[in-house]
């Protein structure tokens, strides 16, 4: 994946936005976890275990990739020198045992990770996740580039 286009990308983004009040590493990880909220009330596992739901793919992958913004914003705040090599061996790497486990668990990962201020193995989580899930990296970063637009345009309409 092309992680450091992401990142320069998301400090871009992060730029135009007009925040009240100073932006700090715990308001992107809090943020991070409510994208993580959103994603598996996409999923056909929602936490929301008296509703029955059909996971629609495309809907399940935005929601990925807004987890994903957060996580950039977070590496890019922390000033992390993240290279392709790096980011790529962690994303793509086989820590964690994703055998006999669902998307809610890998979830719980990141989660605990990213409150932990365990960037690396937040970066593992969500690799696990897009295995598990069956992205690939042009998937990802076509999601990604696509919300990136989207979200542009927002910033002068709605995020005010």
């Amino acid at each position: 994946m092309k992680i450091t286009e992401i990142l320069i990308k998301q400090m871009e983004l992060d730029s135009h936005i007009n925040n009240i009040r100073k932006r700090e590493t715990i308001d992107c990880v809090i943020s991070s976890i409510g994208e993580c909220i959103e994603f598996i009330e996409e999923h056909e596992l929602t936490h929301k275990t008296w509703k029955s739901k059909e996971t629609i793919a495309e809907k399940l992958l935005e929601e990925y990739v807004d987890i994903l913004f957060f996580l950039a914003q977070t590496i890019n705040k922390k000033g992390y020198p993240i290279t392709e090599h790096f980011f790529n061996n962690l994303f793509h790497s086989n820590t964690f045992k994703t055998v006999g486990r669902d998307v809610r668990h890998m979830l719980g990962d990141f989660i605990v990770h990213m409150l932990c201020d365990n960037t690396h193995k937040a970066i593992i989580a969500l690799g696990e996740i897009a295995k598990e899930l069956g992205y690939t990296d042009t998937q990802i970063e076509n999601m990604y580039h696509k919300k990136w637009e989207i979200n542009m345009k927002r910033i002068s309409t709605e995020w005010r």
